[in-house]
Parts: structure tokens; sequence; C-alpha cells
């Protein structure tokens, strides 16, 4: 009992934080300047002892110093509190034809630069319908020399009038100050339609002293037990970091999923959270759009963050429900015929109804259409509720610029269905040989859970 009152007591002067230019050497050493460390321990056992709590003490208040040293601002996202940090001067806004583009905020970090901005007044009856004619937003930020810097984080949500975006850029050094933010067109508007290419001119000073940086509480996972044993395990879902808002946390976590084992060397895993309190009440969240997420340790590794109400009942019960994809081991595929006609066109569809034999695995090929502009869209369905997804390649050198599984059976009752596509430059016509293969399967579901208290 006296032991754990007394590294209470050492944490919390631990957490009142670390004086500056501390230096209790000199005066430790002066007292057992002389002696050997045999000596020492020998006749001061107690001042050892004393040296080593204050050790400890020290580098556990340097510790939590350092981990305090992020901080996070209300949709800027995660910043560094111990570098200087730059703002927005004013506002910047341009109208063209009713259009209206603000910047309303900018903070510049040391690692990174952050734009918040709106389209307002849009009109929503001159955008287009068609993804391959849509603008894609893609803002730029143009230095005074002239460089030119790309966004590498960004996203946004539509509003009843327009859209609010929020663009991460890399670092600028200190001495520049000003930036103009290059908007090339407005978001899903065919080319011509609306005003485009719009330069805003930015100017930045430093922060204000009384600016809001929320401390973020970074954590480092600890092993628990194995189950039925006292063999201290790293359970895959953790907490790296708990950002405590007034009336709100947030919590950014990692899942790393153990190798399933009937796996082979192609797999992943795919996960949802879902949180309840010690009353079993659910409990609702989520996901904050102004974090830009950390790097991942690996590719098989789920990088998360949630955000949710306070006034739950603690402990909060978190549990990611975990699922494996796994690549078919074998490596056959079916290869048929398909007459798309001299000149398919947009809408057009052909019921087919093949039955597929694949790697041990039976699915239908419902049907073929062109759902839009050069893409074709395959339909599936199965009895074999273990099926995710399916190669397809149009022989005769034709190269798909993209597509991807656009609906998915994902383990409901049979029969499953899903649907994938494939879009081209120039979409192919005539009699043409299509090959089905790489097949993947749903592999083994398994709930983890964790428990955080605030």
């Amino acid at each position: 009992m006296k032991e754990t009152h007394m590294k209470d007591a050492l944490e919390a002067i631990a957490r009142r934080g670390v004086p500056e230019n501390i230096d209790l050497w000199p005066q430790v050493s002066a007292r057992i300047e002389g002696r050997s460390l045999m000596q020492t321990i020998r006749t001061k056992p107690l001042l050892v002892v004393l040296i080593v709590i204050l050790t400890l003490l020290l580098l556990t208040a340097a510790a939590y110093a350092v981990g305090n040293m992020i901080g996070y601002i209300p949709g800027i996202g995660l910043v560094n509190r111990g570098a200087p940090i730059r703002v927005l001067a004013e506002p910047a806004s341009m109208t063209r034809d009713g259009i209206t583009i603000t910047v309303k905020q900018a903070v510049l970090s040391s690692d990174k630069t952050v734009i918040l901005f709106s389209m307002e007044n849009i009109p929503f009856d001159k955008l287009s319908p068609r993804g391959d004619l849509q603008c894609p937003q893609s803002s730029e930020l143009r230095l005074p020399n002239g460089v030119l810097l790309k966004s590498s984080e960004g996203g946004g949500n539509g509003t009843t009038t327009g859209f609010e975006w929020r663009f991460t850029y890399a670092h600028l050094p200190e001495n520049v100050n000003d930036a103009t933010l290059l908007i090339p067109c407005i978001q899903d508007a065919a080319p011509g339609v609306l005003p485009e290419n719009w330069d805003l001119p930015l100017h930045f000073v430093p922060a204000p002293p009384d600016m809001t940086v929320i401390p973020v509480i970074e954590i480092t996972p600890s092993p628990a037990p194995a189950p039925g044993t006292a063999t201290p395990v790293q359970n895959p879902l953790s907490i790296t970091k708990v950002i405590d808002d007034s009336d709100s946390y947030t919590l950014v976590g990692e899942f790393n999923p153990p190798v399933p084992s009937q796996a082979g060397d192609d797999w992943y895993s795919s996960g949802s959270i879902k949180l309840g309190d010690s009353n079993g009440k659910e409990v609702i969240y989520e996901f904050p759009q102004d974090l830009d997420l950390p790097s991942p340790k690996s590719s098989k590794t789920d990088v998360w963050a949630i955000k949710f109400n306070k006034g739950f009942a603690s402990p909060l019960h978190i549990t990611y429900s975990n699922l494996y994809t796994l690549r078919a081991s074998s490596n056959e595929s079916v290869e048929f015929e398909f007459d798309a006609g001299p000149n398919p066109q947009e809408g057009q569809s052909w019921q087919l109804n093949k039955e597929i034999r694949l790697a041990g695995h039976t699915f239908t090929l419902a049907s073929i259409s062109v759902p839009q502009k050069n893409s074709y869209r395959f339909d599936f369905t199965s009895s074999d509720n273990k099926i995710s997804n399916v190669g397809i390649d149009i022989l005769g050198g034709y190269t798909s610029n993209g597509g991807g599984q656009d609906t998915c059976g994902c383990l409901q009752p049979p029969p499953i269905s899903w649907g994938e596509s494939l879009g081209y430059t120039e979409l192919p016509k005539g009699k043409l040989k299509i090959v089905l293969s790489d097949l993947w399967l749903y592999g083994e579901a398994k709930d983890w859970t964790l428990e955080w208290q605030p």
C-alpha cells in the first residue's frame, strides 16, 4: 500500500511540469565525491535509493513533457506545440458570377500547412452527373518563388449552398509568410460551365498568445496477459492518442491484425468499431474530418480515429470486428467471349446469367452493363457467401485506367451479390475475350475488445 501511495505521489509531482534548467547531479555528486559506488551502497543505501527515485522522477516528467508537446486545434488537427505556429492574418475571399470562395482559416506548424476554405452559392443544377466530366478538386499552394505545393491530404463536405474543404500541404519555411491558393475549378462542374482558375492571396502572421491548443495525451500500449496464461501479449487493438475537448473525446488508435491461421502471403483485413458504456448502452461516434492520421506501422495496420460526446457511463468498451480476406490458393482462370457490339452506349446492358466455376467456388455473372461513358460494370451473384471479389481482364491490349468493387455482399445471407467496374480511355468494342481470375475469399471473423477509462 505504501509503495502504491509513493508511486501515485511521484506521478502527480511529475505531471506538474519539468522545471527549466534543472540539474541535480552537482548536488548529488558532491555528496558522494571521493567514495566508490560500493562504499556508497554499503554506507548510505538510502542515498542510493534517493538517487534512483530522483532519476526516475526526472525521466517520467521529461517523458510526460515530450508527450505533451503535441496539441490539437479544432478544425485543423494535430500540431507541434513546441514550435512556433502561424495563422491566416485575415480571411481571403473572392466572388465570380455569384459564386464566393473564402479561405476561412489557415494554420502553419513545424510539419504542415492546413487550409480551410468554402465554396458558396454553387448552382447545383449546373454540376455534371457524369464522373468522367466532373472537376477533380485539387488545389495547390503557390509560394512567392513560384514553387507549387500539392496537397498531401484533403477532403470536404457538401453544404446546402456549396462545399467546405480542408487541405493539408507541406511545411512552409519560417521566412515565407505569403502564398497564393490556386483552385482550378468548382467541384463536380464540367469544364467551362462555371468560373475556373481562382487565385486567392494569403498572408500569415504569428499565432496570438491566447490561441487554444488542446494538449494531446500519447499512450504507449502495454502488453496484456494471454488468455489462460501469465505471458504478456500485445493486444492488436490499442489507443495511441487521446484528445479531451470541452464536450467530447477523440481517440486515435491502431489495429495490427495477427496473421490469420489459414493465410498465404496475400491477405488483408478490414474492420468496424462499436462503442458501448458500462451499462451496455451503445455510444454513438463519428470519424473526425480534421485529423491527418499517422502513417501505419505496416500495410496491414489500420489506423483509426473516433470522436464521441462525454456523459457515458465509464469505462468505455471498444469492440473492433475484424474480417480477413484471402487470395484463393488456386491460380486457375476462366475465359469466355462477350460481344459488346460495334458501338456500346451508356445505359446499355446485357443479361448473361453465366455460371462460373473458379478455384472450387461457383458464382454467376448475371450481367454486363455500361453505367457511364467508357466503363463496363460486371454484376455477380452467388450462393457461396465466402466470395469477396474476382479479378477481371479484357484481352486484346485493352488497359483499364481504374475501377473497383462498388457493391458488396460482405457476408450477407446467401445469395450474395456484388458488382465490379472497369474504366477505359476508350471503351472496348466488338467481340471481347474476358478473363476471370484472382479469386478472393472471406476468411475468419473475430471481435477484439479494449476498455478505456477517461
